[in-house]
């Protein structure tokens, strides 16, 4: 739901040009499921751990090499759904790329709401007013991996306030 909801505050003549990022093990399951996301979502699914090998795919390239196209991304910094409602400290994920992509906009999003629209592990999608607040490109005072990932995470709270 999440990416639903953003994907639609995005104008349609750009939506072409996104791509959320899914972890292939779960949304890519099933060669239906994979198809699904690669052509109804345009999603990126990538494996959840870093190559350990040269014949592994590593996630933070695959996603920086969309960054270097011109692309847009929609990460979780979170990395996994956790707890509906309740935000937990941020992956490494998002410091790599803003590291390897220091010209990049990354623009803060939080939803409110939307957990109750699809609880984890229901099937029927609810009715409830949610919430989509973008907040302003985020300007990283430094490049150094932790400042990065601080940065990002006080951006999304400075944006949470927008809400409360």
């Amino acid at each position: 739901m999440d990416t639903m909801a953003i994907m639609s505050a995005i104008p349609s003549r750009y939506i072409h040009r996104v791509h959320p990022v899914a972890a292939e093990d779960f949304f890519g399951g099933s060669r239906f499921k994979e198809i699904l996301m690669r052509y109804m979502v345009n999603a990126t699914l990538i494996p959840r751990k870093k190559a350990n090998s040269d014949e592994d795919v590593d996630p933070i390239e695959v996603m920086s090499n969309l960054l270097k196209q011109g692309r847009s991304i929609i990460i979780y910094p979170e990395g996994s759904r956790g707890v509906p409602g309740v935000m937990t400290d941020f992956k490494k994920g998002v410091g790599y790329l803003v590291k390897q992509n220091p010209t990049v906009d990354v623009i803060p999003v939080y939803l409110d709401g939307l957990h109750k629209t699809l609880p984890k592990g229901k099937n029927l999608i609810l009715p409830y007013n949610c919430r989509i607040i973008f907040g302003d490109s985020i300007n990283f005072d430094s490049f150094d991996l932790e400042d990065i990932i601080n940065e990002a995470e006080k951006a999304i709270h400075k944006v949470k306030l927008l809400v409360e």
